[in-house]
């Protein structure tokens, strides 16, 4: 078995304004997954460690860090990070972006889950837009279909899923063989009372995964504006 989490920390600040990212490191080793993928991760110039949340975590969880920056500027780092206690085989950043909108982007790494073959996961952080939006999962349906003739693949991530998704997840159900869409989400969001599934995780073949959970607790409502998402996956039969 093989525990993933996503997590968007809305870069350490949590619903009483304070910006600590040992909260999110908490609730990390808390739920003890394999793998994790954060969204919204900060790292700013002339500060103290906790600054560079990206090193921050990694230190304080002790997993290997997949950095996946998507805005670079004046020193200043935001975007994804993936992090995990398999072995990385190989790895790579795609680039998700739809000027002049916020760039995006993805985390692909080849990890060793001890299975026959190797566990492709997807890091990623979608757009507002739900044009950028349709665009965007036919990127990553493009990684899915490359990816999976090699072994399991794992899509972990702040989707920003709407209903108005729907023909788009469709499409990404055929061309990837990803589960219904609809089937087995949990609410995230907003974390003190969460009504929207924008928080996913989805793995080929669809039968590896156990149906997900939101971790809970006062620290899960507190830490960010939205609650961290598990859920373990099983090895490929044979």
């Amino acid at each position: 078995m093989t525990r993933l989490m996503t997590y968007n920390i809305h870069a350490g600040v949590g619903r009483d304004g304070v910006c600590d990212i040992g909260r999110a490191a908490a609730l990390i080793d808390h739920a003890g997954p394999d793998v994790v993928a954060l969204q919204e991760v900060s790292a700013r110039p002339r500060g103290s460690a906790d600054d560079d949340q990206f090193r921050a975590l990694a230190e304080a969880t002790g997993m290997t860090a997949l950095p996946g920056r998507t805005l670079v500027e004046g020193g200043f780092g935001y975007g994804n990070l993936l992090l995990t206690r398999r072995p990385v085989l190989d790895w790579r950043r795609i680039d998700l972006s739809r000027p002049p909108l916020e760039r995006r982007g993805a985390i692909v790494a080849r990890l060793d889950a001890g299975w026959a073959r190797p566990l492709t996961v997807i890091a990623t952080h979608l757009g507002l837009s739900p044009r950028e939006r349709r665009w965007q999962l036919d990127r990553l349906a493009e990684q899915v279909a490359r990816a999976a003739p090699q072994g399991p693949v794992a899509v972990l991530g702040d989707l920003n899923l709407w209903a108005i998704d729907l023909p788009a997840l469709l499409r990404l159900r055929r061309r990837t063989g990803l589960p219904a869409p609809w089937w087995g989400n949990r609410a995230t969001f907003p974390a003190v009372l969460p009504v929207l599934a924008l928080d996913r995780i989805w793995t080929v073949p669809g039968r590896l995964r156990r149906r997900p959970r939101r971790l809970g607790g006062r620290l899960a409502r507190l830490a960010s504006d939205h609650r961290p998402l598990i859920a373990e996956i099983d090895p490929p039969a044979g």
